[in-house]
């Protein structure tokens, strides 16, 4: 059975549902046509849909927190409050902030034990790892195009479901004192940029998504608006805000960074640190629903071997054993 790392984020999340429904059992979590759905209803159909996927996680979470305490390693909050503040710097607004983690299930400080625990990870994986100055160059040299900085752009978006309503919305963008982040809060149906006014973030114009607004992007120039561009079923129209040319990499530059692909790509994968793991770990599962999960974490068992250590009589058949005497019948009684 694999051990799937991908889903724990998810699988966390249903958990915190279910610890956080005892005692509200009979609250509803919906009102269909006047029926109510109960928490009660709600978890149990989540534990019987990812009960096993759930308890797993748990497990694998447990085995590596134990690791990382006896591993000798050390993660100061500090470190944890600067990774949730480089994330929280990435949303636009508090508003947005807020609504990420509403939309998440969680608050900031279920946010830093997250990330705390992946931190943790991340040190586990990276252990014993100290590259010299002549290995890091020679990761410079090997995947120096990773490192090479591409053309990248900075858009701003306004997206419609009909030729109408662009043409209108181009048309207004064409008056000396139009905003277009205004514009973009009253049209656009995309719910990722609206209320950013339409914006995006910086991304390479290689890259850019809808592939159909890549040829438009080369040839716009910042501060240009481009016509109404169809994708699909929608319209689209887009300001340039920023362009940056493509740059070749400098190692001294960009050193750091090439010391983190270095750590990242020469650690400990979660899987082989969970395969170190389950040589020692002891877990039982208690709940019969659950037994198989034990064949993931315990180690196996190895069947001892019989006459390695006897060496036979040169030119002589081995001696012939006495026959195995059945188990005697239980007493009848009689």
């Amino acid at each position: 059975m694999r051990i799937h790392l991908r889903a724990m984020p998810a699988c966390l999340l249903a958990v915190s549902v279910l610890l956080g429904a005892a005692g509200c059992g009979k609250q509803p979590v919906a009102i269909v046509n006047g029926a109510k759905i109960t928490r009660q209803e709600f978890t149990e159909r989540l534990e019987q849909a990812a009960g096993e996927q759930v308890l797993q996680d748990l497990i694998v979470r447990r085995l590596l927190e134990d690791a990382f305490a006896q591993s000798g390693l050390a993660l100061a909050p500090e470190e944890v409050a600067a990774e949730v503040e480089k994330l929280k710097k990435q949303a636009p607004s508090e508003e947005e902030w807020q609504r990420f983690l509403t939309q998440q299930g969680l608050d900031e400080a279920k946010l830093a034990q997250e990330v705390g625990f992946r931190m943790k990870l991340m040190k586990l994986s990276q252990k014993g790892l100290n590259p010299t100055e002549q290995d890091l160059k020679k990761e410079f040299e090997r995947y120096r195009e990773d490192f090479d900085r591409p053309a990248t752009v900075v858009l701003s978006e306004i997206v419609v479901s009909s030729k109408a309503e662009a043409d209108k919305v181009r048309a207004e963008l064409k008056s000396p004192k139009a905003n277009f982040q205004a514009l973009a809060r009253q049209y656009s149906i995309s719910a990722m940029t609206r209320e950013r006014g339409g914006r995006r973030g910086e991304e390479p114009i290689e890259q850019v998504m809808p592939e159909a607004l890549r040829p438009v992007v080369a040839r716009l120039a910042p501060g240009e608006v481009s016509s109404p561009i169809k994708v699909d079923e929608n319209w689209y129209i887009i300001r340039v805000e920023e362009k940056k040319a493509a740059q070749k990499a400098d190692y001294a530059k960009v050193k750091d960074m090439v010391r983190q692909h270095y750590m990242d790509t020469h650690g400990k994968s979660p899987q082989d640190i969970l395969a170190e793991l389950r040589k020692t770990a002891k877990v039982s599962i208690l709940d019969p629903r659950y037994q198989r999960l034990g064949e993931a974490f315990n180690p196996p068992q190895q069947l001892p071997t019989f006459g390695s250590g006897e060496k036979k009589a040169e030119g002589k058949a081995p001696a012939e054993q006495p026959a195995t005497k059945a188990p005697a019948a239980p007493a009848t009684g009689q």
